[in-house]
């Protein structure tokens, strides 16, 4: 391919010194008026040729603006990009095309190039939409320009760096209207958000005392014991919340690892809402960590970390006693999408070091693993969010 490019590149500068060798022996031969205004327009047509071949690129200037520079997840961005001619050449084209980051989703019909014959305008401008962006930070490097003669003879190319970065924040719902499978006693599915802070305030069980709710009544102590038990709650949740966000892909799928984090985000805003501090642990080969704060610059730390995130294919989970020390006697809520053995395993440590573990598992298919059940047996509260469960309460958000 690279050669035939070149042999292209070759034969057509050639091919114009030919023709115009061959129309000059013809006038000299045949004369006549026919003869030689032809050759003169083939020759002024080769100045205009070569003129592009040897226009400088140095009269160029390029830039790009977007609508924002910050958007949320599934939004569309405006893109305008400018291309500033200091030297007008009307008899040339004029091709310019905004190279997209490789990281951007091509499968829409994204038209990022735009073709200018014969302008006499020193500036020249084109829009185009980039739709649905993904989560991540993106960054836009080079504008391509392409000039050539109006009879494609000669071409030149040249990218301009235009550096450009869009920040895109996953996208993130209100918990208070979404139901979930949480395993409970009766298999009934429980609204998230009030389970979720139920749980979290729970200081323990007792005996049953006629006038208590139904809903409090812990049906697994009660199975065990053969008498109903309640659960007790504190007064007051004077301690943060402490989410822990499992990078690990496993074999679950990158659309799956987005909806981990969308549910975190999902979390943590509503955790903001609710004016409650947030702890937050990033797991993985390099464990990051922010202390328990309510401020915005707090979220807003959480939410940078959640849009640049990536999914690592090596399991790293923390058993440092210095690192989960601050957490023994609380309760942490971990989200992942991955739940095997050395999961199994690590939350057996944490709740060895008197640590209560919510886990909310993001999975592709509602089918329970073998783990599931044997935390469930063992008090750990397990929330699932499969693929149809969690696409439904997000359209609602919409």
């Amino acid at each position: 391919m690279k050669l035939f490019s070149y042999v292209k590149k070759v034969l057509k500068p050639l091919f114009l010194v030919i023709l115009n060798l061959t129309l000059f022996a013809y006038a000299m031969f045949q004369g006549g008026f026919v003869s030689w205004f032809l050759f003169y327009s083939i020759v002024i047509i080769s100045l205009l040729s070569i003129s592009v071949f040897l226009f400088t690129f140095q009269r160029f200037e390029a830039n790009r603006t977007l609508s924002s520079n910050t958007l949320r997840a599934h939004d569309d961005v405006e893109v305008k990009v400018f291309v500033k001619n200091k030297l007008v050449h009307p008899f040339c084209f004029v091709r310019v095309k905004d190279c997209l980051p490789q990281d951007l989703d091509t499968s829409y019909d994204i038209n990022n190039n735009a073709l200018f014959f014969m302008s006499f305008k020193r500036s020249l401008n084109f829009e185009y939409t980039i739709p649905n962006l993904p989560r991540g930070e993106h960054q836009f490097h080079e504008i391509e320009i392409i000039i050539g003669d109006m009879f494609g003879f000669f071409e030149r190319t040249k990218k301009v760096n235009v550096q450009t970065t869009i920040l895109v924040f996953p996208h993130y719902q209100s918990l208070k209207s979404w139901s979930v499978n949480s395993g409970g006693g009766l298999g009934e599915s429980v609204a998230f958000a009030h389970s979720l802070e139920e749980e979290l305030s729970i200081a323990g069980v007792r005996h049953y005392i006629p006038g208590d709710r139904l809903t409090s009544i812990d049906w697994k102590h009660s199975a065990r014991s053969e008498k109903l038990m309640t659960k007790e709650f504190e007064a007051s949740q004077g301690e943060a919340f402490h989410l822990f966000f499992n990078r690990y892909l496993g074999d679950a799928s990158r659309e799956a690892f987005e909806r981990a984090v969308e549910l975190t985000a999902s979390i943590a805003e509503h955790c903001y809402e609710n004016h409650n501090a947030l702890s937050f642990v990033s797991v993985g080969a390099a464990v990051e960590v922010l202390s328990p704060d309510s401020t915005l610059e707090h979220y807003q730390m959480l939410y940078y970390h959640l849009a640049k995130v990536k999914g690592e294919l090596e399991q790293v989970l923390p058993t440092e006693v210095s690192l989960l020390e601050s957490y023994r006697n609380g309760t942490i809520i971990i989200v992942t999408v991955s739940l095997n053995q050395q999961d199994y395993e690590w939350i057996q440590f944490l709740r060895s070091m008197n640590i209560q573990v919510i886990v909310c598992w993001v999975s592709e298919h509602v089918d329970d693993q073998q783990y599931v059940q044997s935390l469930r047996t063992q008090r750990v509260k397990v929330y699932q969010f499969t693929d149809e469960q969690f696409n439904i309460e997000l359209m609602k958000s919409r």
